[in-house]
């Protein structure tokens, strides 16, 4: 009778931390099913973060061969501008001289 008593009290136990074993596995894989999902977002959030960082530096891209083209634009019109202030200061010139020879003469 003892023998069926100690038997049954460790298939209790056995039972008993049976029970445990299988919350804790269940519990184990919920948590591996949330870092999963987790895992997931966070993927698709770099991938947006990608996309939109892709479409920043192609945006800043695009900027700066507009600002080079404004540079070179700006540097053309004052090389332009230059040379119309030496042919006016050319032209004044010659205005001057016609002038004095037409008093002279």
């Amino acid at each position: 009778d003892a023998v069926l008593l100690r038997c049954r009290d460790a298939i209790e136990r056995l039972h008993h931390d049976f029970e445990l074993e299988r919350q804790a596995r269940t519990e184990l894989e919920r948590q591996a099913d949330t870092a999963e999902l987790s895992l997931n977002a966070l993927g698709a959030e770099l991938e947006r973060e990608r996309a939109q960082r892709g479409g920043a530096e192609a945006q800043l891209r695009a900027m700066a061969m507009d600002f080079e083209r404004e540079r070179a634009a700006r540097e053309e019109a004052e090389a332009r501008c230059a040379h119309a202030e030496t042919e006016r200061a050319t032209v004044a010139g010659r205005l001057e001289r016609l002038q004095r020879r037409a008093k002279e003469g």
